[in-house]
């Protein structure tokens, strides 16, 4: 989960068209939240 002053927004599509909470989450970030599961 990334902080950006636009959340929460919970829309399927970004009212501000970036979709940064979404395009800002590496790989890497994913496989490490896996690791706390």
């Amino acid at each position: 989960k990334k902080n950006l002053d636009c959340q929460p927004c919970m829309k399927r599509t970004c009212p501000l068209q970036h979709h940064d909470c979404m395009n800002l989450i590496k790989a890497v970030d994913v496989l490490n939240a896996t690791k706390d599961l």
